[in-house]
């Protein structure tokens, strides 16, 4: 398996797909579109593929100020985005086919994400919107919850803010990948 950036019409057009295929009725509940104005003018993907097949994706954001999916789902969410408009990282959208979770998939996309943000900027700043079942998964790679509980979407999910620093989730990801048997190869 490796991690890339998914950077070609054929690549992103599969991110497209698996996202239909797996995650549709998720995204609907969110009340978020499958893709969107992020995906195709503002964000990195990066996916994870196994013998030519993606099983993984994750979406990277640069934000500044208000130019942020954070205002998209949740107004005007000044306690969620740096003071005085400092610009921060977004990972969402991350998904895994069915039979490859608990292969350590996401940890490899997390640590990948954050190695694509620090090759490309100095900004630590990270924000991450994730499932209430995810949360506690994503506390142990280093991100905090900046709100309680919110719902979000025509279906109300349940979702927690949680922000943190890429360079602190990047050393936790690191540590966690060789229990995971997965290596990184520069």
């Amino acid at each position: 398996m490796a991690v890339r950036v998914a950077n070609s019409l054929p690549r992103l057009a599969e991110v497209l797909n698996m996202r239909t295929t797996y995650y549709q009725s998720t995204l609907t509940r969110l009340g978020v579109s499958t893709w969107d104005g992020h995906d195709e003018r503002a964000a990195a993907h990066l996916v994870c593929v196994e013998d030519g097949r993606l099983v993984g994706s994750i979406r990277v954001r640069f934000n500044v100020g208000s130019d942020t999916e954070l205002h998209d789902d949740f107004g005007c969410p000044d306690q969620l985005v740096p003071e005085g408009g400092l610009p921060f990282f977004t990972f969402g959208r991350e998904l895994v086919v069915p039979d490859r979770r608990g292969s350590g998939v996401s940890l490899a996309l997390v640590h990948a994400a954050c190695m694509w943000c620090r090759a490309r900027s100095e900004v630590d700043t990270l924000r991450v919107v994730t499932l209430q079942q995810y949360a506690e998964w994503a506390q142990r790679l280093g991100v905090r919850p900046l709100t309680c509980v919110l719902p979000l979407g025509p279906a109300r999910v349940p979702v927690v803010v949680m922000g943190g620093e890429v360079s602190h989730v990047l050393d936790h990801a690191a540590r966690h990948l060789p229990a995971a048997n997965w290596s990184v190869i520069a």
